[in-house]
Order: C-alpha cells, then sequence, then structure tokens
C-alpha cells in the first residue's frame, strides 16, 4: 500500500512539473522571452513597459502569474 502511496505522489508531482512547464512555455511564446529576460526588461526599462502596456494590456497580471509558475517549479525541483 505505501509503494503505490508513493508512486501516485511521484506521478501527481510530475504531473504538476510538466503542466507548470507548459504554462511557462505559452507566456515565454507570449512574450517572447524567458522569464528571467523578461523580469530584467521590466524591472529596469521604462519604454519596453511602455510598449508593454499598449501591446499587452494585462502583461501585470501574466507576470504575477509567471513569478509565482517559476517559483513553484523551484519549489517542485528541491
Amino acid at each position: 500500500m505505501l509503494f503505490r502511496s508513493r508512486r501516485y505522489a511521484t506521478e501527481r508531482i510530475g504531473l504538476r512539473i510538466a503542466q507548470l512547464h507548459s504554462e511557462i512555455s505559452q507566456l515565454q511564446a507570449i512574450y517572447g522571452l524567458p522569464y528571467e529576460q523578461f523580469y530584467a526588461r521590466v524591472t529596469t526599462d521604462e519604454a519596453y513597459v511602455q510598449a508593454l502596456r499598449s501591446k499587452h494590456p494585462l502583461w501585470e497580471r501574466d507576470f504575477n502569474t509567471w513569478e509565482f509558475l517559476v517559483e513553484e517549479i523551484g519549489r517542485a525541483h528541491v
């Protein structure tokens, strides 16, 4: 019984990690950058942020989601 529980938990974790990677890939495709580069741009480049606001009005929501996904992946790999 314990073996089945561990296997189930491992499978669920694997599925969750795959889902996180998929969601991160979608955001990278939308914004054309990996999270680290996107973070650097939005925190240092006001012209980039202005252009982003006109092209992607909900970029801040996406940014918060993206940040959460990256942090969750980091926790899952510990």
